[in-house]
């Protein structure tokens, strides 16, 4: 079997994809912005609840807040990190 250079190999990574590897490239992209979106909205949501959750585990409002926007921060910043995209 012939032996590919590792200049080629390494360039293949960044610029040319076969159409196999692009598809594959893209549902992974796909699955990862779905999911993304799918945690938001959650945390989005429990906004609604926040009063009931802190009468129930005794946490302030505040703090639940907090942690919801450092959720929020968080998939921001994981959407930035893959897509490069800034929320």
């Amino acid at each position: 079997m012939k032996k590919v250079p590792e200049n080629n190999v390494k360039l293949r990574k960044i610029k040319r994809k076969t159409p196999f590897e692009k598809v594959r490239n893209a549902a992974r992209d796909r699955a990862i912005l779905a999911k993304i979106h799918e945690k938001t909205r959650e945390i989005l949501e429990s906004y609604e609840h926040l009063d009931t959750v802190a009468k129930m585990t005794g946490v302030a409002r505040e703090d639940l807040e907090k942690l919801a926007d450092d959720a929020i921060i968080e998939l921001a910043e994981a959407m930035e990190t893959h897509f490069g995209v800034s929320a």
